[in-house]
């Protein structure tokens, strides 16, 4: 069964309610057609109906199907998504128009009617005054936008959330000439249509289709797109377009010879190989393995967005390993947990990432991130491994642990950021390396009913950290770390912490007492600001600024504060700033000192009131 319909002032008809063809109701909903034909339970048993598939899964009333009344029978008409479909009538639904129809209403010829009247008045168009009076609007330069608004003198045109679905007849004569056609929205699913757009607009370098349900391409779809109909696309955008698998992607490859672009975000690719599903299935059924994917050619392919496409192993991410342009690598929204690293020749040219909203819950997947010598640009916000934690203390963390990153999260990384992100990570990994030390040694203590003073710290943790500096001052990358040490600074974990220690190790170090005197006293002292930021004090809101001791622990810097500014030490929650660029980072250990912080000359210290 096909309705036709006759396409104004182009002098043809056009089929328009085959199964597959886009339709739109009145209230703007849009559906693809399932099924043409009588439906069993109808008045009139011959009327013809269409089984449609609403874009919105809520629209409809069922899965395809129908029970007949009389027998209580179910009668299959098409497959949908429960509650996705419906019987409609054919005269219920609009078929859209053309691409040229609608280059026509946005584009008017010169000699078309004037919207505004001879005095530039536009007709039945009123302000009202403050006084109540109507005042008429005036449309000035008609004559001069109309003469810009040309078809002929643009090169891009966009035509969003409309109703086109074929491309009509004369595309070429007054579209021939353009660079770039934004589609996005419309009713079009037919790829036949769109090679005849590319076959007659021939210098076509961008093409957006984003929302455009597309009927699948094959073989034999590809077999009848015209020759050299996209020899100029340098970007093709296709999210959303109800895409089901990479093998139909793949089937494209052959007619986007200088592709550099491709948007494929909100598809099924369903068909990418999940080695470790595969594995799992092999070994409970003892299948034989079946034959893999493979992605091939796309040689000028620089981007490539799979965003939110359904991928959950990094399998299916490293088929894309031998593209040989790609630089950019889009997998936000995909419920991936897990990165493993490259092998030689995988992602040669490889430099952005972008992660963001996934499932990666581990900062062992940042460190293999690192592993990828070319990354530059990486976006990760959104995941587990961030719940809880502000962006002041994940960004640096992230820059320590990618030696080679340059932007992240949008923002360039400067290299005072980098050495201060490096500093701070190497506090907090020394840190947490002497806290479980001291833990684990005043348990042991514990058991064998031994006690230490309750101001100094166990012998072993403090013979941690003198190990770890001596290494650090040596110069050797490995140097000081034992296998005890080893031990409690997790190597696997902060790969780069033994590295990070030969360069920053002696700014880090603890003053010696061997040293004390008025000239190394004179030294450790540093010049700082006090910015008083909480109202509840009873002190002034001025700055005020200090000559500090590297080695003054926060407690004491909490009883200055009280002293200078009236605030109980409970009621406050200090940081400090160690120059503008830098995020403020808490003060949040008692026992540690400022230099641990990493205080230097002309550092702030905010003065703020803690919540709750």
């Amino acid at each position: 069964f096909n309705c036709y319909i006759k396409l104004k002032d182009w002098g043809m008809s056009a089929p328009i309610g085959s199964v597959g063809c886009r339709v739109v109701d009145s209230e703007g909903y849009r559906a693809t057609v399932r099924y043409v034909g009588p439906v069993i339970g109808a008045k009139n048993p011959d009327e013809i109906w269409f089984g449609v598939e609403w874009d919105v899964p809520t629209r409809g009333k069922h899965n395809g199907s129908s029970v007949d009344s009389k027998t209580g029978t179910l009668h299959r008409y098409f497959d949908c998504a429960p509650g996705s479909g419906s019987f409609i009538k054919p005269s219920k639904v609009e078929y859209g128009r053309t691409f040229v129809e609608a280059l026509h209403d946005r584009y008017v010829s010169l000699d078309a009617p004037s919207v505004a009247e001879p005095d530039t008045k536009l007709p039945n168009a009123f302000v009202s005054t403050s006084k109540g009076n109507q005042k008429s609007i005036e449309f000035v330069g008609e004559e001069k936008i109309r003469k810009r608004q040309q078809i002929a003198n643009v090169t891009t045109v966009t035509v969003r959330s409309d109703t086109v679905c074929t491309m009509g007849a004369g595309i070429g004569d007054i579209a021939s000439h353009l660079l770039e056609i934004d589609l996005q929205d419309n009713l079009i699913s037919s790829w036949a249509e769109i090679g005849k757009l590319g076959s007659e607009v021939p210098n076509l370098g961008v093409l957006l289709l984003h929302s455009n349900k597309m009927e699948p391409f094959t073989e034999v779809l590809s077999a009848g797109m015209p020759g050299g109909c996209f020899s100029n696309l340098r970007v093709l955008a296709l999210n959303s377009c109800g895409i089901t698998s990479w093998a139909s992607v793949q089937l494209l490859e052959p007619h986007l010879p200088i592709i550099e672009e491709l948007f494929l975000a909100g598809n099924a690719l369903t068909d990418l190989p999940r080695l470790k599903a595969e594995q799992n299935y092999q070994d409970a059924t003892g299948a034989m393995p079946s034959a893999l994917l493979k992605v091939s050619g796309f040689p000028t392919l620089r981007l490539l967005d799979i965003s939110c496409c359904g991928l959950d192993e990094w399998s299916q991410v490293m088929v894309f390993k031998q593209l040989p342009a790609l630089q950019e690598l889009l997998l936000d929204s995909n419920p991936l947990s897990d990165v493993t690293g490259p092998e030689d020749g995988d992602f040669v040219k490889l430099q952005r990432f972008s992660l963001s909203n996934t499932g990666l819950s581990s900062w062992k997947d940042v460190n293999t991130l690192a592993l990828y010598p070319g990354l530059r640009i990486l976006r990760l916000s959104q995941i587990p491994l961030f719940v809880g934690r502000g962006s002041s203390e994940v960004r640096p963390e992230v820059i320590a642990r990618v030696k080679q990153l340059v932007f992240f999260n949008g923002s360039q990384i400067t290299p005072r950021e980098r050495g201060e992100a490096e500093k701070n990570y190497c506090r907090l990994v020394l840190y947490d390396a002497v806290t479980r030390c001291e833990e684990k040694e005043r348990l042991e203590m514990h058991e064998h009913n031994v006690l230490s003073p309750p101001s100094e710290p166990p012998a072993a943790a403090s013979a941690l950290v003198a190990t770890v500096f001596a290494g650090a001052a040596s110069g050797a990358v490995n140097s000081g770390f034992t296998p005890a040490v080893a031990a409690m600074v997790d190597v696997e974990l902060h790969p780069r912490f033994a590295e990070l220690m030969t360069v920053f190790g002696a700014d880090l170090a603890p003053p010696s007492r061997s040293t004390a005197g008025p000239a190394n006293l004179a030294a450790e002292l540093v010049s700082v600001t006090l910015r008083n930021l909480s109202f509840s004090s009873n002190g002034s809101l001025e700055p005020m600024s200090k000559r500090l001791p590297r080695s003054l622990l926060v407690s004491k810097l909490q009883l200055l504060v009280k002293q200078l500014f009236g605030l109980d030490p409970r009621l406050q929650q200090l940081s400090m700033r160690v120059h503008r660029d830098a995020p403020p980072t808490l003060l949040d250990d008692e026992k540690s000192s400022l230099q641990y912080y990493g205080v230097t000359d002309g550092a702030e210290i905010f003065i703020n009131e803690a919540k709750g």
